[in-house]
């Protein structure tokens, strides 16, 4: 008989048990079962940290759901006054056949100093710019990855009056990522 086994063996449980019995269960005290409730959670949470380390939690997630990138564009005002222009307005996509699609936007200023009243305020002889995120993304998504349309959109002043971006801007996502619109917000500008 070595050391260990005169030693030790006579303390240790025949059967050693992992799960505690409804008996042991009952007789434990709080402290006891919290902490037995708190291993488990840490061994699951050890678990979860390796699965993850070597599976990337990309993979286990649903995808995203697609998004058409939010557009930018350059808000020149050639007038001598401000001109305020509304916070939402509609965007028009046009199919080589001339058929428009309308859909709307948000727009956000991208110095928020220019907002007065839930308006951007473009100031004279100024560019503003400002992010245009276009909202009904699950219509939009697929008439972007079509390639063949042409955005463009039409802003409202605070009197009710429009006008839009200046030519024609393909409807792609490298397109809208890399570019940016332009327009002149004066009243009397030509094609305003």
């Amino acid at each position: 008989m070595n050391w260990f086994t005169r030693r030790i063996s006579p303390v240790l449980p025949t059967r050693l048990k992992l799960w505690p019995s409804k008996k042991q269960w009952r007789s434990w005290t709080l402290p006891s079962k919290a902490s037995f409730l708190g291993l488990l959670l840490a061994i699951a949470g050890l678990v979860w940290a390796i699965a993850t380390y070597f599976i990337p939690l990309a993979t286990l997630l649903p995808n995203p759901p697609k998004a058409v990138p939010n557009v930018v564009a350059h808000i020149l005002n050639s007038s001598t006054t401000n001109v305020f222009v509304a916070t939402r307005g509609q965007l028009w996509l046009w199919t080589p056949s001339n058929t428009r699609y309308f859909e709307s936007y948000d727009l956000a200023p991208t110095d928020l100093g220019v907002l007065h009243k839930g308006l951007v305020d473009v100031k004279p002889h100024q560019d503003t710019v400002v992010a245009i995120t276009l909202l009904n993304q699950q219509t939009l998504y697929p008439l972007m990855k079509r390639g063949d349309l042409d955005l463009q959109i039409w802003f409202t002043r605070n009197d009710g009056s429009v006008f839009s971006s200046q030519g024609s801007f393909p409807f792609e996502e490298s397109t809208l990522r890399r570019y940016s619109l332009s327009a002149d917000a004066n009243p009397n500008a030509k094609g305003n």
